[in-house]
């Protein structure tokens, strides 16, 4: 059972904005890893949301190379890369040089995009969703191939590489471990099928299972044990130490107008007794890794409170 720590990085509004936001993200990346989290996350993304504001986002990949000279053992993933930001032989040699630089800690997170926000401010074509997924298709074969071949040579429909060289290969062997995140029960569900070593999804124990049937399905058809792919789930997470602590947060939420009952229906939240309750309906729905998104992780507070009293219960 792995268990990883998102870290603010401004994209949910939730550093400070001041010059001093890059040390608070280390903190908490260094708290993580000393409470014995599996892994640690960014977003990519480059417009802050739900709101857009004028307000710090930190750039997922070349912060995951600055976390890679701050920690040890922690591995470290971007979940997801927004595949169209970066040609993929460029996000292929990307991947490989972070793989190198941390000794083998990639998580290499990867998706179809959604966010329009980031590709019309910044200047990104946005195609429709059935090209996204295509291309997604299409850089997967371009970035194994650089992986794992001495030339990638590649002419598709939406990509063309001819004779690429790609060197320092990664550390790890054959490549680092593919997260694909998202889901569609038709052609992303056969994407990760077809390449995925782990899948991301999100939801309630319920719509969790539904979609890993359906994935089952689809490495059926084409041959491929499930079993090979480890599920993964990312979630929010608020924990209390106390139901009259967790209360005063639920007050917090209804002034702001947040819908109570769908917030603790996707949520990991309350007494540390109540969440792990909630991840043993998880982890029978099939979830092997959670990814999670800590409320006021920058407090520090919330890490220590599950490392102490939810993460035994399953290791």
């Amino acid at each position: 059972m792995g268990f990883g720590v998102i870290v603010p990085q401004g994209w949910r509004l939730d550093l400070v904005g001041d010059d001093r936001d890059f040390e608070r993200m280390v903190s908490v990346l260094r708290a993580a890893e000393k409470l014995g989290f599996n892994h640690v996350w960014l977003y990519d993304h480059f417009i802050t949301y739900p709101e857009i504001k004028y307000y710090p986002v930190f750039e997922c990949w070349s912060t995951l190379a600055a976390f890679a000279g701050l920690t040890k053992k922690i591995r470290l993933g971007s979940i997801v890369t927004c595949n169209l930001y970066r040609y993929p032989t460029v996000l292929a040699k990307m991947a490989s040089t972070l793989d190198v630089i941390s000794g083998g800690r990639l998580e290499f997170g990867i998706g179809a995009c959604w966010y329009e926000e980031d590709f019309r401010r910044f200047g990104i074509p946005f195609p429709k969703l059935r090209q996204r997924l295509e291309m997604l298709d299409e850089a997967l074969r371009i970035i194994k191939s650089m992986w794992t071949e001495k030339e990638t040579w590649f002419n598709g429909k939406y990509y063309r590489v001819e004779g690429a060289i790609n060197y320092p290969k990664p550390l790890q062997k054959p490549h680092p471990p593919i997260l694909i995140g998202g889901f569609g029960p038709k052609i992303m569900a056969r994407i990760i099928a077809r390449h995925a070593d782990k899948c991301n999804f999100f939801g309630t124990p319920s719509e969790f299972k539904w979609k890993v049937n359906i994935l089952e399905r689809h490495c059926r058809v084409i041959g491929r044990n499930p079993d090979e792919i480890v599920k993964t789930l990312t979630i929010t997470v608020v924990i209390a130490e106390t139901d009259d602590e967790f209360k005063k947060f639920l007050k917090q939420l209804r002034v702001i107008g947040v819908s109570i009952e769908e917030f603790l229906q996707y949520s990991l939240s309350g007494t540390p007794e109540k969440i792990v309750s909630k991840i043993k309906e998880y982890v029978k729905a099939g979830v092997q890794e959670f990814i999670m998104y800590f409320y006021n992780a920058l407090n520090i507070k919330p890490l220590e409170i599950f490392a102490e009293k939810v993460i035994p219960y399953f290791r």
